[in-house]
């Protein structure tokens, strides 16, 4: 069995990713027009045919767009989300029909397997209001003893020890590196925009990003990840180019410069890469979020709901 990912596209006009397991695919998020999905699909050699099934990171628009909700549905493809995402999505079309064809699967905050076969652990992370989760996905060639696992989070303000558990011990990591805080505050954006964008509901800067990196990285005794991944870079505040810079220096401080780094692009797919597999006897990791965050993190969804409207506006990338 092979396992594969790429991204269709990351950035401030739409997010979303792609894992194979063995020719069946798990798209993560569908942040781009139904068009355009298609278009990035057939760049990386798929149509919208070998979608098994599609995973919803959140619900802000740059995730998730009711043209290609309405296209999952034409297409009978089975559409994972979380109670709450079900709330703000319930008045588009495009989610109506997947409804009513009765191809709405949710999923809380523990593992669960999804049509594709892969094993998925979502983490519930900061990003404003509504339930955001970033996941640790997994798969497991039994006779083999061996485990692959991705780890994938677009959208975070903040981060704690255990989001850095969670993400530990990862074959490919594909994670935030949002902005340039000098580029932020110097920005046209409303200052309203600008405070809440660079608040722990926010978005991760580039220092905060390689400081996330280096905790993961430090904790993955285990395995290193052989790919990284710079998602969601601001068009308007960040530079592909200073984002990598980031994350090159962490991983010379650690001495790991052979993990390959590439900044996701908005405009075009990525190619494949290949997720290595390793021994599952040594991969017997914790990889539950910790309850401990949960109290901090249910408080600020109930005083800060909003509507999905509010959402967009308070988080453009």
């Amino acid at each position: 069995m092979a396992l594969r990912f790429s991204t269709l596209a990351s950035g401030s006009k739409g997010n979303s990713s792609i894992v194979e397991l063995d020719g069946k695919y798990l798209m993560v998020d569908i942040g781009l027009s139904a068009k355009s999905l298609k278009g990035r699909l057939s760049q990386i050699g798929l149509s919208i045919k070998h979608v098994t099934d599609v995973l919803l990171t959140h619900t802000h628009g740059d995730h998730v767009n009711d043209t290609a909700l309405s296209l999952l549905a034409e297409q009978g493809i089975w559409f994972w989300c979380h109670p709450e995402h079900q709330e703000y999505l319930a008045q588009r079309p495009g989610f109506q029909s997947l409804k009513s064809s009765g191809l709405v699967l949710t999923y809380e905050e523990c593992k669960f397997q999804t049509i594709s076969g892969l094993t998925v652990y979502p983490a519930a992370l900061r990003h404003g209001p509504g339930k955001t989760f970033g996941f640790r996905i997994e798969h497991t060639r039994k006779v083999e003893n061996e485990r692959s696992a991705i780890a994938y989070f677009a959208d975070i303000g903040c981060w704690n020890r255990a989001t850095v558990d969670h993400f530990a011990n990862c074959n490919l990591l594909a994670m935030e590196f949002n902005h340039d805080v000098k580029m932020t505050l110097a920005s046209p954006r409303h200052p309203s925009v600008i405070k809440r964008n660079l608040s722990d509901d926010g978005h991760l800067s580039n220092d905060q990003a390689a400081g996330l990196l280096q905790q993961i990285l430090n904790a993955s005794l285990i395995c290193k990840p052989k790919n990284l991944v710079l998602l969601h870079i601001s068009d308007q505040c960040n530079t592909h180019e200073m984002a990598v810079n980031a994350a090159t220096r962490v991983l010379s401080q650690t001495g790991l410069e052979y993990i390959s780094i590439r900044a996701a692009e908005q405009s075009q797919a990525s190619g494949w890469l290949d997720v290595p597999f390793v021994n599952s006897i040594c991969t017997e990791i914790r990889t539950e979020i910790s309850t401990q965050t949960l109290p901090a993190l249910k408080s600020v969804r109930k005083k800060n709901k909003v509507s999905p409207f509010q959402q967009e506006f308070f988080f453009p990338v």
